[in-house]
């Protein structure tokens, strides 16, 4: 029986090491996805969940899948690993309602849909590299009955950002690029910025938009610590509107003062101070639930009066966000302002103030 088993683990263990780095990158990668999060929201709403799901634990939900000592969490399914992760959406994801336990049975049960959902949000493709993940938590569990099994040291435990990022730079010839970019950093951080956005823009167009991402943060700092106010502003943005769009804020607070640093320097937009308001009063809002909504609206109000290029999306974010805490007055208040906005905004931009009118009006 024991050289049954050890044969049996020995083959997992082989598997898992040729599997281990297709099945990180992919889920990974996965996780950084807009519709993975999205499709797996989705999945939820169809539990017949009571109170319905809100506006901030959506948001809360998206949040955490992101985040790195969650996500083992999320496919081992065990009585553990699932008190684990309730432990983590009651402080992460739920508004605090009282002592009566309610909020702790939520998060367990909020919990417990993620986990069985979360298979079904994997894109079709990647269902293989969910199942070789899945395939190295079993040899994981088959440790616990000899912890004198040899090469279990071999199995990694936690995951290596090097080992996300080696296998896409070496594949498209970026290693050198971003060793040298690497070097330029202290000595020529404009120079050093310029290499990192050519390597993000290769990683993008090669489909890695997630570990993309560092490359375009390093961007943004290496920028502002170079001191050019209209291409770091430029840089920060994208990273800021994409954790706002997923109720996610780790940029918001570094890129609100990195534009309170540039706003100081003479060749700065006008409008860059008001930008660093509102992107801080975003993500004041997003941790704190008691905040107030009509600041942020103020702020909000403010970058349009600055004639900031970004006013309508941030000024589109600030009401929309109003609504979800039911603060229909506070948006029904700047119906001037956000009428102003509609007439030159981009299409999509525009729709979204539209309906936000008609909803504070309603």
């Amino acid at each position: 029986m024991w050289h049954y088993l050890r044969v049996l683990t020995s083959l997992a263990l082989r598997l898992a090491e040729i599997l281990r780095d297709v099945a990180v990158k992919k889920i990974l990668q996965n996780l950084f996805r807009r519709s993975f999060r999205g499709r797996l929201i989705s999945r939820l709403n169809r539990h017949k969940i009571e109170p319905k799901l809100s506006f901030r634990e959506k948001w809360g939900i998206r949040k955490l899948v992101k985040s790195p000592d969650v996500w083992p969490l999320l496919w081992a399914l065990s009585p553990d690993s699932l008190t684990q992760l309730a432990s983590h959406v009651e402080e992460r994801v739920m508004v605090r309602r009282g002592d009566d336990g309610s909020t702790s049975n939520r998060s367990r049960l909020l919990a417990s849909l993620v986990q069985a959902e979360i298979m079904g949000a994997l894109d079709a493709d990647d269902a293989q590299a969910g199942l070789s993940h899945q395939i190295r938590l079993v040899v994981d569990s088959v440790r616990s009955l000899d912890s004198k099994i040899p090469l279990w040291d071999a199995i990694p435990h936690s995951l290596d950002p090097d080992i996300v990022l080696r296998g896409p730079m070496e594949a498209l010839g970026l290693t050198t690029r971003h060793a040298r970019a690497e070097d330029l950093s202290e000595t020529d951080p404009l120079g050093a910025a310029r290499l990192f956005a050519e390597i993000a823009g290769r990683l993008e167009a090669e489909g890695y938009a997630g570990l993309a991402h560092p490359m375009r943060l390093e961007e943004a700092r290496l920028l502002t610590k170079g001191r050019d106010p209209v291409l770091a502003a430029a840089a920060w943005m994208p990273l800021v509107m994409a954790d706002l769009a997923d109720g996610s804020t780790p940029v918001c607070n570094e890129a609100a003062s990195a534009f309170k640093q540039l706003a100081g320097i003479e060749s700065a937009p006008a409008w860059l101070h008001a930008r660093a308001v509102a992107i801080a009063h975003l993500d004041r809002w997003f941790r704190d639930p008691a905040m107030s909504s009509t600041s942020l609206l103020a702020a909000a109000s403010a970058v349009v009066g600055a004639e900031d290029p970004s006013a309508p999306e941030l000024l589109a974010l600030a009401t929309e966000t109003a609504l979800a805490a039911g603060d229909h007055k506070a948006v029904a208040h700047i119906r001037t302002v956000v009428e102003k906005v509609i007439v030159a905004a981009e299409e999509d931009i525009a729709v979204r103030l539209e309906l936000a009118l008609a909803e504070a009006f309603e």
